[in-house]
């Protein structure tokens, strides 16, 4: 490299960083604002909420409707484009990403849930927050057949509420990103949702 190559390239740095100083009030304004969407968005709809509903798909075979709720909230909110999901700010494209993937995999959930796999039902409470949507075994036959193994059907399920929370939690990464860090978030973060998904694997 020549000195006048080193010379363009300090040239350009220093632009870069003048750039990034001069606009810094607006896209750090923009960061928190995004970040505080993000916060509301965990608050709705938390990792522990999609914990528990792992429970309830795979394990009790029963979910209350009301369990449903955050994520209905959040799927209108994307498809209303409210100022919930209007991202604008250095880490966007990261934050949409993920809560679009995140509303995906809920709409295929709900390909599961609904009849005639599941029933709904009242647990014998008038209040409706006692609702629920309960696991039809009768409607699977004993061995695997044309309408499928009841236990796959479950499996499968349960492997789509996982993408959620999934989503959730590498939601919850990009948010705890810092203001510089997020202009290099796409180097950064793979390597940090690599290391989430080894922590969660060896526990």
């Amino acid at each position: 490299m020549s000195i006048s190559d080193i010379k363009d390239y300090f040239f350009l740095v220093g632009s870069i960083a003048g750039l990034l100083a001069l606009f810094r009030p607006v896209l750090e304004s923009k960061f928190d604002r995004d970040r505080k969407r993000a916060e509301k968005i965990l608050e709705l709809v938390s990792e522990e909420h999609m914990k528990a509903m792992d429970f309830d798909v795979y394990q009790a075979r029963a979910i209350l409707i009301s369990n449903f709720y955050p994520l209905d909230d959040l799927k209108t909110q994307w498809k209303d484009e409210s100022d919930l999901v209007r991202f604008s700010g250095p880490l966007k494209a990261h934050y949409l990403k993920e809560v679009e993937q995140i509303v995906r995999n809920y709409s295929k959930l709900r390909e599961y849930i609904q009849v005639p796999y599941w029933e709904p039902t009242s647990t014998g409470d008038d209040n409706s927050d006692t609702h629920q949507w309960l696991f039809n075994k009768s409607y699977f036959p004993e061995t695997i057949g044309s309408q499928g193994d009841y236990d796959v059907h479950l499996s499968e399920a349960g492997e789509i509420v996982g993408k959620v929370r999934d989503g959730i939690r590498r939601l919850q990464i990009i948010m705890e990103m810092h203001f510089l860090e997020a202009f290099f978030a796409r180097f950064l973060l793979p390597k940090r949702l690599r290391e989430v998904a080894l922590e969660e694997a060896s526990n």
